[in-house]
């Protein structure tokens, strides 16, 4: 999505296999020569981690490095701030750049007339998955909110992706899946109101301005949470919490309460609240 929006020039999966030796005891020569033109990167790691010094060996003479947990209850987006704020000029610190307008492009997709959704302003985007499954509110909780939402007249579409990929979906509810962010951002744009857990589309979701409701358990809505004043969040604060992520945090049984307890009722209530419904 970077660089379809023109923040990135180029984007490559550490994943990949051309990354592969950054990961091992001495990079490769290959690696060596993907990384030459670059002198400086910013990781997202302790400053004792190999991989530091893994990149300097392929020739990256200034490397920014910061953990990827907070040692201090900080909001996320500060927290990272905090690693570059001394190394870019200070108008790039205004806030409103890391909440970009995407541009519509309506050439990307088709989306609405082939789906049967034709008033947008009776959509609401539901994503019921994130990257872990403690974040999750129970799938049938989902599932009894759609219907709530749908007798009082809204379109309700579950976005999944690659996380939900084996993700048992109830009958009769609609699904868009779609793996491009960009192309996904341009949907949310076309929506009355978001509702998800703690996860990368709920962010998404924010950067696009999008009122939004999302419900929080293991992890700490302070620190994790999008800033937009359009966003609403539902958070039971069990004692037990937050515990996702916590460094060195020892985990017990869970039996999810956190998540559990957060009911279809409070949520459509508060859904209705920020329709001003």
């Amino acid at each position: 999505m970077g660089v379809e929006s023109g923040y990135f020039d180029e984007f490559w999966d550490v994943n990949g296999a051309a990354f592969v030796s950054l990961f091992s005891a001495v990079p490769d020569d290959s690696l060596k020569r993907i990384l030459a033109t670059f002198d400086s990167a910013i990781l997202f790691a302790s400053k004792t981690s190999p991989l530091s010094g893994n990149l300097r060996y392929t020739g990256i003479k200034h490397i920014l490095t910061q953990p990827q947990i907070p040692n201090e209850r900080i909001p996320i987006i500060d927290y990272r701030l905090s690693l570059i704020k001394n190394h870019l000029p200070e108008h790039l610190f205004d806030k409103t750049w890391l909440s970009p307008e995407i541009p519509y492009l309506p050439n990307l997709f088709t989306g609405d007339k082939e789906s049967g959704l034709q008033d947008s302003k009776k959509k609401i985007f539901i994503h019921p998955g994130s990257g872990g499954a403690k974040k999750n509110w129970p799938l049938e909780k989902w599932s009894d909110l759609s219907a709530l939402l749908k007798e009082r007249g809204f379109q309700v579409l579950w976005i999944l992706g690659p996380a939900e990929k084996n993700m048992a979906i109830p009958a009769g509810i609609k699904v868009i899946r779609e793996e491009s962010l960009m192309k996904l951002s341009l949907l949310l744009k076309d929506c009355l109101l978001f509702i998800g857990n703690d996860s990368g589309i709920s962010h998404l979701a924010a950067a696009v301005k999008l009122p939004s409701l999302l419900l929080f358990g293991p992890s700490d809505p302070f620190v994790w949470c999008p800033t937009n004043r359009n966003t609403k969040v539902i958070y039971t604060s069990p004692k037990c919490g937050p515990c996702h992520p916590a460094a060195g945090k020892k985990f017990g049984k869970c039996d999810l309460y956190c998540m559990n307890a957060i009911s279809v009722e409070c949520v459509f209530e508060t859904c209705l609240e920020l329709l001003e419904y």
